[in-house]
């Protein structure tokens, strides 16, 4: 904006006028007449733009700095200040122009507006410049008004209450600003005195004595609006003096407190947030000065380099001897660049222990000088240890790929073509197949020109299962491979999908196993073993058949004893040798050789004892309640004799005279426990009958094979007669 009024007021004036900065003296804009002056040709201008004041002046003749403090210090006091340059012009001739400076805001800046008459006192160039000084002449009064009017145009435009006043007190001028902010218009201010907007003549008296006797005030004070609210503002106030240096009036400049109390606040909370933003920040953030030396660190920053308080540390000392060099060349690339962007090195914290971090760096300049840095630091140690044992992992991951014997392994993109494969895929390819494979081959193109000669619908079966691979679902199946002349080949193949999220298929990883060797081993073991079941099977037959041999001749050798007790002798023999017989008819007739199924057995047994003594005893009834237990065979001999023994004694001797009565067998499983329980509702045994001492064989043999089984037995004479036992099941 300022450049535009300058353009709107200065662009054709006849003096030679150039704008600069009042805090650095550098140049941001100036007219035709000042380039024409300077010899500053329209294309050089933008070079020109940002550079001081000085360099239009005649270099043995430039302005030391007390001079330049003496000029500012009259433009603060009077508002302006007559001096007289040294000009260079475009003919290279050296003059002394009168130049007067005068002091201007504008949005808050402060400008020194420089205009230089363009008069010389050199023969040789006076009748050029009297032409153009009557030209001057011409202009004189114009230039008078666009001054005025420039400066009005930027009083208007500041948010700041600037009020004007003649040596009368009498408001000649105000801003926009001070309007709205009083409520009165332009108007009733021009009637109006600088004191009708006080609080009190008081105040007003005490600010004017101040301005007559130091030449300014700065302060607070407390105004008036036109509907009589009060409030507070912050005044600067200085005279105001014509050419002679005369006083004609004050100007005042002022900003009501509340709106410097909110940007004041604003800044507060600026900082306040800046400073949690940096203390806070998850890594660590050191300010260092030119020399390294820490001007601020956060509390990652002391946690990372181990130092408990905000002093100065020299951050170089920190850095490993290994890593001096990098952070040296690192330090010069800042300097020139203004930034370097993240560089690992090594630490070693103020407690001894070594770090990794990375780092970022912004240099920060005062007068284009290299003043220090703002860095950004970040540990890495965790990171650098994953990494370490990554490349671990992929080294010993590598090291199985490569070096897995008679295991193939390879991947496949989407378009089932191979993106790696091991070495074994490659030798067995070459060795039984014939044919070199690589990454970059299509699979199921090498595979189909494999399988075509022989079984074409394979390749149907393999596409299957690799589709539903490639939709996230794993497979595993065995395959055919035919190799040379037409040899068979079994892999077990394994198929896993590489799983990416957001993706609808999948890379596939693949691993096979050469199972024809196995294949070969399984099938002549499973001859075997069918030839082993036949030939048990046959024995189990013969040992059936001998025992009923046996018992047949038992049998017809009963028929020639008129002995009773003998023949009760042959008979229970008999029936022993029919129960070991009907074990090895339940393993002939099984297809597992391992176990019986004593269950069946026991019905088969008990009932065949029923039927042997049902002649004499046709009144007992037959209770079975049998869990499906399967025994080996040296339990179930042992087991079987002893539920012989005892069912035959409660036939023979429970139930006399033909009575009515009942016979209960069950058979229990609990975990690896059988238990085994006989019982009857007969007449009971004797009550001083030891059974563990009788003279009977059968009771003897009941004990003696309970024993064989490691198991325990129990009697019980209430209301017949009850055996309990129970043994541990041998797997």
């Amino acid at each position: 904006m300022i450049k535009e009024y300058f353009n709107i007021f200065f662009g054709s004036f006849g003096d030679s006028v150039v704008l600069v900065k009042k805090d650095d003296l550098k140049i941001v804009d100036f007219n035709n007449n000042a380039m024409l002056l300077h010899g500053i040709y329209f294309k050089d201008k933008e070079e020109i733009i940002d550079k001081p004041f000085s360099i239009l002046e005649w270099d043995e003749l430039k302005l030391d700095t007390k001079e330049l403090k003496l000029i500012l210090l009259k433009i603060k006091e009077n508002g302006k200040c007559t001096v007289y340059l040294p000009v260079k012009t475009i003919e290279e001739y050296v003059f002394t122009g009168k130049t007067t400076i005068s002091s201007l805001t504008h949005d808050g800046i402060d400008y020194l507006l420089i205009v230089t008459e363009k008069k010389i006192n050199s023969i040789n160039h006076t009748h050029t410049f009297l032409e153009k000084e009557k030209t001057n002449a011409e202009l004189s009064e114009d230039t008078n008004v666009l001054t005025r009017e420039f400066v009005n145009c930027i009083i208007n435009s500041s948010v700041d209450i600037i009020i004007a006043s003649d040596i009368n007190n009498k408001i000649n001028h105000v801003s926009h600003s001070a309007s709205a902010q009083f409520g009165y218009s332009k108007e009733e201010f021009s009637d109006m005195k600088v004191v009708d907007l006080y609080k009190d003549k008081y105040e007003y008296e005490y600010v004017e004595e101040q301005i007559n006797s130091n030449g300014f005030f700065i302060g607070k004070i407390t105004n008036k609006k036109k509907n009589g609210q009060l409030f507070n503002t912050y005044l600067s106030a200085s005279h105001i003096t014509d050419d002679s240096g005369n006083i004609i009036g004050i100007m005042g400049v002022s900003r009501d407190i509340k709106e410097v109390k909110k940007i004041e606040n604003e800044i507060v909370n600026s900082e306040k947030k800046y400073r949690e933003l940096f203390e806070n920040f998850s890594d660590a953030v050191i300010i260092v000065d030119e020399n390294n030396i820490t001007i601020d660190i956060n509390e990652a920053g002391k946690n990372l380099f181990e130092v408990e308080d905000n002093v100065a540390y020299n951050f170089y000392s920190f850095v490993s001897d290994k890593d001096k060099r990098i952070v040296a060349e690192k330090a010069k690339e800042l300097r020139s660049e203004g930034m370097v962007r993240n560089f690992e090195i090594e630490i070693i914290a103020a407690k001894g222990t070594k770090k990794n971090i990375e780092i970022s760096s912004s240099a920060f300049y005062q007068n284009g000088i290299f003043k220090g840095s703002r860095d950004v630091i970040r540990d890495i140690s965790e990171k650098k240890k994953r990494e370490t044992l990554l490349i671990q992992q992929s080294s010993t991951i590598q090291s199985i790929f490569e070096n897995t014997s008679n295991v193939v392994i390879w991947t496949l993109d989407r378009k089932f073509n191979i993106s790696s494969l091991n070495s074994e895929f490659i030798r067995i390819f070459k060795d039984k197949i014939g044919e070199s494979i690589q990454v970059g081959d299509n699979f199921f193109s090498k595979i189909s020109d494999n399988l075509k000669p022989y079984k074409p619908e394979l390749i149907g079966d393999m596409k299957n299962a690799y589709n539903s691979a490639q939709l996230g679902i794993s497979q595993n199946f065995e395959s055919v491979i035919y190799g040379l002349n037409g040899k068979q080949m079994i892999y077990e193949t394994f198929l896993s999908p590489i799983k990416i999220k957001g993706k609808n298929k999948f890379d596939l990883a693949c691993l096979a196993i050469d199972l024809t060797h196995k294949k070969e081993i399984e099938l002549k073991l499973r001859k075997l073993l069918n030839e082993k079941e036949v030939l048990l099977k046959e024995v189990h037959h013969r040992v059936k058949n001998n025992l009923q041999v046996i018992s047949s001749i038992l049998n017809l050798q009963s028929s020639y004893v008129k002995d009773q007790m003998t023949l009760d002798i042959l008979r229970e023999s008999q029936n022993r040798i029919k129960a070991m017989s009907f074990i090895h008819e339940s393993l002939y007739r099984s297809d597992d050789f391992s176990y019986v199924n004593f269950s069946s057995y026991i019905n088969s047994l008990s009932s065949n004892l029923v039927q042997t003594y049902i002649i004499k005893h046709a009144n007992i009834d037959l209770e079975l309640d049998l869990e499906d237990v399967n025994l080996n065979l040296d339990q179930a001999i042992p087991c079987g004799l002893i539920i012989n023994e005892l069912v035959s004694n409660s036939i023979k001797y429970a139930f006399p005279f033909n009575r009515k009565g009942k016979i209960r067998i069950e058979l229990i499983k609990e975990g690896n426990k059988i238990n085994l329980k006989v019982s009857d509702n007969g007449v009971g045994l004797p009550d001083n009958l030891d059974v563990e001492n009788t003279d009977t064989l059968g009771l003897q043999l009941v004990y003696t094979l309970v024993s064989q089984l490691d198991g325990d037995i129990q009697m019980i004479t209430k209301k017949g007669t009850t055996f309990l036992f129970n043994f541990t099941i041998q797997y």
